[in-house]
């Protein structure tokens, strides 16, 4: 959380340990006999892209700026459904006023981070953050709870 651009860099770590374990579970399915043959192409694509991520920095890096693409233009679909559902609505209250200024500026951000991406990584991190943050309250909340819990569903 306080160095955003590590954090960001370690995603591509994730992102190739995330490939590395589709691949495997994609190659257990197809000596299950559940998988079909792009798949399993599919699976060994995945698996050598995941080693080389651990091995190859600048692979690593490839899938951090793709990632940052993504994130990108993510932003920019998403502008453009919220300007689209502004404009359906636009008869039944002054609110869809409020959509078109949302969908806007997510545009709007969506296009700087394409033209500096140095935001974007600082946002991914600090989201990345945020969310590892949130998620250990939720689990102390959640085992906080649940004696509470298993008593209401009769465990």
């Amino acid at each position: 959380f306080f160095s955003p651009v590590q954090t960001f860099l370690a995603t591509g770590i994730f992102v190739g340990f995330m490939f590395l374990v589709y691949g495997i579970a994609g190659l257990v399915r197809a000596f299950q006999g559940k998988s079909l043959s792009i798949e399993i192409i599919f699976s060994i694509l995945s698996i050598a892209l995941g080693v080389f991520s651990f091995t190859r920095p600048n692979v690593r890096m490839a899938l951090d700026r793709t990632l940052l693409i993504f994130i990108s233009i993510w932003f920019i679909v998403h502008g453009v459904a919220v300007l689209y559902a502004s404009f359906k609505i636009k008869g039944l209250s002054w609110r869809w006023i409020l959509g078109l200024i949302a969908g806007a500026l997510s545009i709007v951000l969506g296009i700087y981070s394409l033209i500096h991406p140095m935001i974007s990584i600082m946002a991914v991190g600090i989201l990345v953050g945020c969310y590892f943050i949130e998620s250990g309250f939720t689990m102390i909340t959640f085992s906080a709870l649940a004696e509470i819990i298993k008593k209401d569903l009769g465990i």
